[in-house]
């Protein structure tokens, strides 16, 4: 029971230091980006945030549908004409894809956002230590409980985003299919 949970402690942490690093990448990126766009153009702190937010995760998922798309095209067994795709179709497809990941980034950013408030609260309780030591703590705090939360509550939602993008859909299971899968 004890080794249990050392071995389980220990894989969180594993998950816990990619996270951590790709967030601090991705904190002092944003940031930067950010305050040149609340400059710019007279944006709150929450508003600017939700911006960068959305252009990263837009970037972010339509070149993961882009790459995945190639990848099938490139791989896929040539088909007789009349089974194959125009250019036409191509583009209806991406299209409506396009619709998709923006309802998908538009929620992706205020959940993201919320982890943003929780590292911006995290960073000013702290009074000592210089801003880099306090931006790596609120990234570790706050990367911790996106996990935590992630893996224990939320764990769903990764496969149900990639249904939806890339099917268009996101059908309720069966409840005996849920249960069985408990």
């Amino acid at each position: 029971m004890f080794e249990e949970i050392i071995f389980g402690v220990f894989d969180f942490i594993k998950l816990l230091i990619p996270i951590v690093l790709i967030s601090f990448v991705a904190l002092k990126i944003g940031v930067n980006l950010r305050n040149k766009i609340a400059d710019k153009y007279d944006l709150s702190w929450v508003k600017s945030a939700l911006v960068v937010n959305l252009i990263f995760i837009f970037i972010i998922l339509m070149s993961t549908y882009l790459f995945f798309m190639f990848v099938g095209f490139s791989l896929a067994f040539p088909q007789e004409a009349e089974l194959e795709y125009t250019a036409f179709e191509y583009v209806l497809m991406v299209g409506i894809a396009l619709i998709r990941i923006l309802v998908a980034t538009i929620i992706l950013s205020l959940a993201l956002l919320f982890f943003e408030f929780l590292s911006s609260i995290t960073i000013s309780m702290q009074k000592k230590g210089s801003v880099f030591v306090r931006e790596i703590i609120s990234v570790i705090v706050t990367s911790a409980i996106f996990l935590f939360l992630f893996l224990f509550f939320f764990s769903w939602t990764a496969v149900g985003l990639f249904v939806y993008i890339f099917y268009g859909f996101v059908q309720e299971l069966p409840l005996l299919s849920l249960i069985i899968s408990l």
